[in-house]
């Protein structure tokens, strides 16, 4: 009886026990679970944001550009006098229009250098960036009367904002020069 009663003692201390490990693998699961679903929502929002970046810096260079677009469109970013192509100096960045979104894809300073196709652009943050101009560049005058350039009215001193994308050997490869 006795033996009976321990073997039974056992017997629902394993089954408390396998309650207690089911319990505790099902928690492991729903949390890796969790995990997995907020990397991929993560990942998700990075491939967002990167697609939005892209389409933010087409629809200012065809804006620069004076071609047709379509979608919403704020006043700065219609007005090309406000200074830069993104509206007023410093809106999306630093104070006085030193940093902006034109860091991330390009440069923005000063040309102290004309080499070719190529520009040395000493920049607002304090880097130097090499430029290379292909025939596709769009090269604008940022003033009220928006004129289209040739690299060869550029000269060293100008403060330029460029838009583009980095090549192999680390050159900004311009899409768009805007010159103040």
């Amino acid at each position: 009886m006795e033996q009976e009663e321990s073997e039974l003692k056992d017997k629902q201390g394993l089954e408390k026990r396998i309650a207690h490990r089911r319990r505790e693998f099902r928690v492991v699961i729903g949390s890796l679970i969790v995990l997995v679903v907020a990397i991929i929502i993560f990942l998700a929002g990075m491939v967002v944001g990167r697609l939005q970046d892209r389409f933010q810096v087409r629809r200012t260079i065809v804006q620069a550009s004076g071609m047709q677009t379509t979608g919403m469109q704020t006043p700065a970013m219609m007005n090309s006098s406000l200074g830069t192509p993104f509206g007023t100096p410093g809106m999306l960045g630093g104070p006085n229009g030193q940093l902006s979104m034109a860091n991330a894809n390009g440069a923005q300073g000063t040309i102290s250098a004309i080499n070719g196709d190529n520009l040395t652009v000493d920049g607002n943050n304090g880097v130097s960036s090499t430029i290379s101009i292909t025939s596709s560049t769009i090269i604008r005058q940022e003033t009220s009367g928006g004129s289209d350039l040739k690299i060869s009215d550029l000269r060293t001193g100008q403060t330029v904002t460029v838009l583009g994308d980095p090549d192999s050997q680390g050159q900004i490869v311009a899409k768009y020069i805007g010159v103040k």
